[in-house]
């Protein structure tokens, strides 16, 4: 560095010693040849000139960039053992110094999202708008999306390319807004979007299965305790996602269900209850489960959904039922919600099994334990919407 700044105050010195007062009479009295190389000297110098300056702010620009990492580096490791506030305190350093390094802006933003600092989360990615990847993207239209800002929203929607390399939480923002964008067209695309988005979940769900498959190769020509460590982590993190996919899908069945209700729609594509149904998961997200439980009880029960698809109906009881088994042989102690919720479904499902299934012998009672009669199928969603949903449409 001390010797870079030498070169600049010698090519300096120089360059004055040619240009000076004092030389510009000799300049004009020397011969054409003399001139020449007088000028090719001068430019030589101011070359140099350039470059050395040009070390010195690379210099200094590394070394920013090298304190920039550093911090970004430790904000990773706060986020990911979810420290929120201190990772907040080196994202934000590091996104200060260079707010183009790898992915600080989706971190910076999302870390400030966790900490409820949402108009923080939303200024960080609007002034960057027109420089952020697919991720940050996700996020900024669900950002739009939310304040109405629907022109804007589907600007920016429509720029992802490739929805499947979202990270979780970012193609989480995507599914809900392809649905809000849907949802103001009408009940048919809002149809379509929510069929294209289990394409791309199960998707997503069959990448991380396959992933735990290859990973339980027996025949390899190597001390398994060299591997054990990664294999399980690699494992342990594609379980982790399926989880996270599979809470993914049910949510949007069920802000589906929502939307449709809003349309005055009794009736749901039956895949929805066969799907929702392999992605219950009540030990990960047993508020959401059960909700679905009431979901599939309710259009069975009052609707009689399996005088109209009889098979697909069976399935999404059979796959139910299979996983209440489960919890019950495992021990696992559940409320008495949820247990009611379980139970209606396991007599329903009985029904079903036997043939002997009659939503006429069935009254179906809502979670605030009254029952509605002499009202239309509309009048009892919305109830039931009030009731189940509606509490949690603002997450």
């Amino acid at each position: 560095m001390k010797k870079i700044g030498e070169i600049l105050l010698y090519c300096i010195s120089e360059i004055n010693k040619e240009i000076g007062s004092k030389k510009f009479k000799e300049f004009i009295e020397a011969s054409c040849f003399r001139k020449i190389i007088k000028i090719i000297k001068i430019i030589l110098l101011i070359a140099a000139s350039v470059s050395a300056v040009m070390s010195i702010y690379s210099f200094f620009e590394s070394d920013n960039d090298s304190i920039a990492l550093e911090n970004y580096q430790k904000g990773i490791i706060y986020f990911e053992d979810e420290d929120l506030e201190q990772a907040e305190k080196f994202f934000k350093k590091a996104y200060s110094i260079n707010k183009d390094l790898l992915n600080i802006k989706y971190y910076y933003a999302v870390t400030e999202f966790f900490l409820d600092n949402v108009d923080m989360s939303y200024n960080i990615l609007k002034e960057n708008r027109y420089s952020l990847n697919e991720d940050e993207i996700a996020f900024y239209a669900r950002f739009e999306s939310d304040r109405g800002n629907y022109d804007i929203c589907r600007e920016f929607i429509n720029k992802i390319q490739k929805p499947e390399k979202l990270q979780n939480l970012a193609l989480a923002q995507y599914v809900i807004v392809v649905l809000n964008l849907a949802f103001i067209e009408n009940y048919d695309e809002l149809c379509n979007a929510v069929y294209m988005n289990t394409i791309l979940l199960n998707r997503k769900i069959n990448e991380n299965q396959n992933l735990i498959e290859d990973c339980k190769i027996n025949d390899i020509d190597i001390e398994q305790e060299i591997i054990d460590k990664k294999i399980e982590h690699i494992i342990q993190d594609a379980e982790d996602e399926i989880i996270m996919l599979k809470m993914y899908k049910l949510c949007m069945y069920m802000y589906f269900s929502n939307y449709a209700i809003l349309y005055n729609h009794d009736e749901l594509p039956v895949y929805i209850f066969v799907e929702a149904s392999e992605s219950i998961d009540y030990l990960n997200y047993g508020k959401i489960s059960v909700q679905f439980l009431d979901l599939l009880g309710y259009y069975t029960i009052y609707l009689d959904m399996s005088s109209k698809y009889p098979e697909e109906i069976k399935i999404a009881y059979k796959n139910v039922m299979e996983k209440y088994d489960k919890l019950i042989e495992d021990g696992i102690e559940l409320t008495d919600e949820t247990r009611k919720a379980f139970e209606v479904v396991k007599s329903v499902s009985e029904g079903l099994t036997e043939n002997t299934f009659d939503s006429n012998n069935y009254n179906y009672i809502f979670p605030d334990g009254k029952q509605y009669e002499n009202i239309s199928s509309v009048e009892f969603l919305k109830i039931w919407d009030n009731l189940i949903l509606n509490k949690n449409r603002s997450k």
